[in-house]
């Protein structure tokens, strides 16, 4: 990756419930602001759209604060950093404080051409890549009816709930190995076979969700892509890390071995997305091979806001 590797490990905060995870937040980007870091070089991500609002929201009012009153929850920045909050006002309309998802789709829009993509990619929901999927399974079963064709005499209709069933679990791994055995192996050609054909029918121009996960591996295996989002990027501070999912995971390591500082923070006890392929176990490998900084204990839970203008959970 461009021969540069971050000798810097994760910073890994454990954030229990009721210590104020996005507070701490809130607080290191005052802190990354005074120390001189644009706020435009700095990614905040989360696990929902209602949670990036409301950080986009915090971070905007703690700036006011600091500007009008000097200080922000007890936190009190070098008089001479008043520019640098100044400057981050402004640009807080196009900062990064974004969901996970949107955040992946902005770094491959950065870099498009390079992967093939076309710039003005459309993310799908997953109910929209399950349709086609689903589609590209009828149609190959219609096709082996041919006497002529590969899996013609296979029972291919008893394989739907499972290769369904797969298919909806393909943000826990990049690739798909089959157990022992023949079935195993004949099931597993038969998925490889329609996922092909649905891979096909995104073309360059659609991307459901675990798609934009591995086009994001595949961005930072680019030594030019990654170049530009390093550009771009200096600071990822990432919220609910409990929460990804293995291929999430995977990216965010990948860009702090290229460079960037990423600090995570989290509560392995408090991962509730397993549904959604979340594997804790990202959190805990994070914890074993990271830079762990104490934990959050004391509350610092902002006073109640109303966000009636902020839209309901959802990922994306």
């Amino acid at each position: 990756m461009m021969g540069l590797v971050s000798s810097t490990l994760v910073k890994v905060r454990v954030a229990s419930a009721g210590t104020g995870k996005t507070s701490s937040l809130v607080r290191r980007y005052l802190e990354l602001i005074a120390s001189g870091t644009p706020l435009r070089r700095i990614a905040g991500v989360t696990f929902t759209r209602k949670a990036a609002d409301e950080l986009r929201v915090r971070v905007g009012s703690a700036i006011v604060e600091v500007l009008q009153n000097g200080h922000h929850q007890g936190y009190e920045p070098e008089p001479g950093s008043r520019w640098a909050f100044e400057e981050a006002q402004r640009e807080l309309p196009g900062a990064i404080l974004s969901t996970i998802h949107s955040f992946m789709a902005h770094c491959l829009r950065l870099a498009a051409p390079l992967l093939h993509l076309d710039p003005d990619f459309v993310v799908l929901g997953e109910w929209e890549a399950k349709a086609l999927f689903e589609e590209e399974w009828k149609t190959l079963c219609y096709l082996a009816q041919d006497p002529a064709h590969r899996f013609h005499g296979r029972n291919l209709e008893a394989w739907e709930e499972p290769l369904i069933y797969l298919f909806s679990r393909r943000s826990l791994a990049e690739v798909f190995e089959p157990a022992e055995g023949e079935a195993n192996a004949e099931f597993l050609e038969v998925y490889r076979t329609v996922y092909a054909a649905y891979r096909v029918r995104l073309g360059t121009a659609l991307l459901p969700l675990a798609e934009l996960e591995q086009k994001a591996l595949e961005l930072v295996r680019h030594p030019e892509a990654l170049k530009r989002v390093r550009e771009r990027v200096r600071v990822l501070l990432v919220d609910e890390y409990q929460d990804v999912n293995p291929l999430q995971g995977a990216f965010f390591e990948a860009l702090q071995k290229a460079g960037l500082a990423v600090e995570i923070v989290g509560d392995p006890k408090q991962s509730i997305y397993a549904f959604r392929n979340a594997d804790v176990e990202v959190f805990r490998q994070a914890l074993r091979r990271g830079d762990q900084l104490p934990p959050l204990r004391k509350t610092y839970r902002h006073s109640p806001v109303s966000y009636t203008h902020l839209r309901a959970h959802e990922t994306g």
